[in-house]
Parts: C-alpha cells; structure tokens; sequence
C-alpha cells in the first residue's frame, strides 16, 4: 500500500474536503470511530473500564474529543484532560468540544499544579489511555508541559492507543523529538505515515491499525506518492503451470567465496532453490570446492582458478562469462573477500554481463573503491547492502545513514540507475525512478551472520519469477523476512540461524499464496 509523507496526507485530507465535499467534521467523525472500535475490542464493552482522555489543541484533539464522546456514549467512565485552553479551539475541534461540554463529559485542563497532580494519580489506575496530543502535528522538540504528560503516560500501566501518531514522533522521519508516547497500539488513518515504518518511530507504534475513512481512492490518486509499505496484500507470486519444467523458473549464478568463507555462496544458492529457482549454479574457487561441493545436493558446484590463497583469480574470468551465457541472473560477492583480482573480475562481469547482476558483501565492498563501474553496467544491477556497506558506498557515517534511510538509499539508486535494498530493521528498497518499497516483515533474531547472504538468493530467484527487478527485490525481502519471522515462531529470536530462515522460506511462500 502507498505509504505518505506529512505533507502529502494533507494534501489529500484538502482534496477530499475542497474538491469531493466531504465535510472536515466527517472525516474527523469517522476517525473518531475508528479509534472507539478498536478501544471497545480491547475493554469488551464493560462500563466500568476507566477511559483517559488526553487532548492536544488541534484536529488531533479534536479526534480525541470526538473519541472521548462516543465512548461516553457507550457507559465508559470517560475522562478527559485538555494541553490547552479550551478557548484555543476552532474549527472542527471547536464543534466538538461544544458538544463535549453540552453532554457533560468530565474534562479537565491541566493549567495548574493542581491539575497536574490530580492528572498523575489518575492515570496510574485507568484502563485505556488515548493520546491524542499532537498527531502528525508536531513542530520542534517536546518540553515543558506536554513532555510532563507523555512521560506520566509512559509510566503509566494503561492500554495506550495513539491518534494517527505516537505524540512526539516526526511523521516523516520517525525521529523522537525530545521525548515520545510509547503506544501499544496506533490508528492511522486512510494511509501510513512514513514515520510510522521505519525506526526509531517504528517501535513507538506498537500494533499499526490503518483505518478507512471514506476519503476517496480518487483523492489519494491526485497526489504523486512515491512511497509503499508492503504487506502481504501487495505481494502477487506467479502460480506455476501444471506442463512447467525447471527451465521456466530460471537459472541463477552465485559467485564468492574463498577459503574461511566458504559458506556464504552456498548459503546463498541453497535459498535460491528454497525459493523456486529451477536451477542454481554456485561458482567457488577450487581451494574450498570440496566443501562445497559436499555441503550441498540440490545445487551444482562448479570449481574455478582460485589465486593460490583459496580466492576467485583473474585466470577464472573466462570461465565465468561462459556459465553466465547459461544463467538467468548472477550472484556475486558473498565470501569472496577484497584482494586485487576481485576488481578486474568484477569489472568485467558489470561490463560484459548482460543479465541481471545482484552485487553482495564482499563484490559492494569492491565497488565502492569504482562506484563508475555501475553507470556503465550492461545489465541491471540489484546492490544489497547493509548500513556499514552502505557507508562505505556513500563514504556517508553509519548513523547519518540510519537516521536517512529512505533519503540515501534513493539518492543513490537515482545516481547510479540501481536499485538498491538497504538492509536493516524495516528494509528500503530504492528504485532508479524514486520510487522506495518499505518492508513489513523481519525481526531481531535474524540479526544473525549468513542473513544476509539468505536474501540475496530469494531477490535472485524472484528476479527470475517476476521478470521486474524492482518488484523482485521488494518481494524477495518480504519472503526473506517473512521466513525470518516464521522461524522465529518454531526457534525463538535468541538461537535463530540463516539455516533457520532458509528451511521456512517455502512456508512463507505457501502463506503467501493462501493469504
């Protein structure tokens, strides 16, 4: 699904109100209503549950006011607490808090010592908390009296759910300002916020829960969205035809490897055909091909001129182009370390090979010393790196990256016509075009060695399925952190191995065609 900035949800929050009619005061309704359903599912429908209330001074308190009223309505021992003076109210927040106070629910401004007091003994004993203080709102960093409330939150033992945006949190960026309310659960409205996918926002969300408006699809169409949030509804996998053979689901080539790194090429390969390759082919140099060669079945080895220390020569480049006129897409780079030979090997490969090209590991650290190589590249190029790959590619620090993520994963894709997986916890892929793809899927416990190696051969099966390598990119990364995630459920996060995420891939796949 789209995924939006800020700005672009108010464009199009605009548009509907401007161009279709819908009333602001609707649209605030209707969020109203979704963030009752989701409180009513939690205290099922008991009066006594205790409702805490708390309002910022703009439509995000007017969601919360609309909220607090409905749940009155419905016998909840609703409260609320007002940031600001009541007077401070316009629009459609102002039609909502007249109603509040003509139907008589409690409400309190916290103006005072006083207030503030009486605010933190009750909040210790409510049920459910509703932020609905800044929203996507937020400008500058949270002091003084909102940040008291946030951390009185936090402290609190409540259910917190928040309106459209963890208060504190940058919808744009996920960046904490100063302090953040730490939500169990969000609900955001028509679309996701980019603040909301990526971290650190990310982990102040708890459960996202998107809901439906009624601002029309033709609203959100009329505003250039280049960003999406994959989830399991926007992955399509090919359904194989019964008269299929094994050619029709492609040939990939893993290059690497060296001696001590043996692994990585077959642990790649190995996840290629767990993720319906017809046919893989690893490519080792000839120091470590017994133990490849022995640690596999399914997966051909083919052993070339290795440089007398167990690395891939030069001599071995002539062998290498030849298999690549038998493959579908290459692999290159896992374990196959940086050493001199590595470059004219590499650099042939991008000038000469006209199939899809995965660059990993080893073959990113190569390129980032001839960055050129990539605008000259016959074929199209998938870089998957991780934040540190990355800085050596941008010559950027590693926490300037994490905190831009999107931003320089896109840059580059743009500068260097690649596309670009940008690994980490809520992976980007980056397109030529500006387009970034979100992912969804993963967890902690695949913070683990050979990860890495595992998505680089689900991306090189799906670029042979899906014909697009931006769709097989992002695809490939959902499956990889879907397996991840379903492995986690057989093996827990702490003792999870690459060889776990590998044996669930089929499982993710399965899930995929029956959800």
């Amino acid at each position: 699904m789209k995924a939006v900035t800020v700005q672009q949800m108010r464009s199009i929050d605009r548009i509907a109100i401007e161009r279709y009619g819908i009333p602001g005061v609707v649209l605030m309704e209707n969020a109203a209503l979704a963030v009752v359903d989701r409180v009513m599912k939690r205290v099922q429908h008991h009066n006594g549950r205790r409702i805490a209330v708390v309002c910022g001074g703009g439509n995000n308190g007017g969601d919360g006011l609309a909220t607090a009223r409905h749940l009155y309505q419905h016998g909840l021992n609703v409260k609320i607490y007002l940031l600001t003076n009541p007077s401070k109210f316009n629009g459609d927040a102002a039609v909502n808090f007249n109603i509040i106070q003509g139907i008589g629910v409690p409400c309190m401004q916290l103006d005072d010592e006083n207030a503030l007091h009486e605010f933190y003994t009750d909040i210790k004993y409510v049920d459910v908390i509703i932020d609905a203080i800044f929203g996507t709102g937020i400008k500058g960093e949270v002091t003084g009296l909102p940040a008291d409330v946030i951390r009185a939150i936090n402290e609190s033992a409540g259910y917190v759910i928040s309106v459209d945006m963890p208060s504190g949190i940058n919808g744009d960026t996920g960046e904490v300002c100063g302090c953040a309310v730490t939500a169990d659960q969000t609900v955001t409205f028509a679309l996701p916020k980019i603040g909301q996918i990526i971290y650190p926002g990310k982990k102040y969300v708890g459960h996202l829960s998107i809901a439906d408006i009624s601002i029309p699809k033709a609203a959100i169409n009329n505003v250039d969205i280049n960003a999406a949030y994959i989830t399991a509804d926007d992955i399509a996998l090919p359904v194989r035809e019964a008269d299929s053979h094994k050619g029709d689901y492609g040939h990939v080539l893993v290059v690497g490897g060296s001696v001590g790194f043996s692994g990585a090429p077959i642990m790649a390969a190995k996840a290629a055909m767990r993720s319906g390759a017809g046919m893989v082919t690893a490519v080792v140099p000839y120091g470590i091909y017994n133990a490849a060669a022995a640690s596999v079945q399914e997966v051909m080895v083919k052993p070339v001129t290795d440089d007398g220390v167990g690395r891939i020569s030069a001599d071995a480049l002539a062998d290498i182009l030849a298999l690549a006129q038998k493959a579908d897409v290459m692999i290159i780079g896992p374990g196959m370390q940086v050493y001199d030979e590595i470059f004219y090997v590499l650099r042939n490969i991008i000038d000469y090979i006209d199939i899809p090209i995965i660059v990993d590991a080893d073959g990113l650290n190569a390129i980032a010393q001839q960055k050129d190589l990539l605008k000259n590249s016959k074929g199209n190029i998938i870089l998957t790196p991780h934040p540190g790959e990355m800085s050596r590619l941008t010559g950027l620090p590693i926490g300037q990256i994490q905190c831009q993520r999107i931003d320089i994963a896109r840059n580059f894709a743009s500068q260097y016509n690649v596309v670009v997986v940008l690994k980490g916890a809520a992976t980007v892929t980056a397109c030529p075009d500006g387009r970034v793809y979100i992912n969804s899927t993963g967890n902690a416990g695949m913070a683990t060695a050979g990860s890495g190696d595992v998505l680089t051969g689900v991306i090189a099966a799906m670029a042979n399925q899906c014909r697009c390598l931006d769709k097989a990119s992002y695809i490939g990364v959902f499956i990889h952190g879907l397996a991840g995630d379903k492995a986690v459920e057989d093996k827990g996060m702490d003792g999870l191995v690459a060889g776990d995420i590998i044996e669930m891939i089929p499982t993710a796949i399965k899930y995929i065609y029956n959800h």
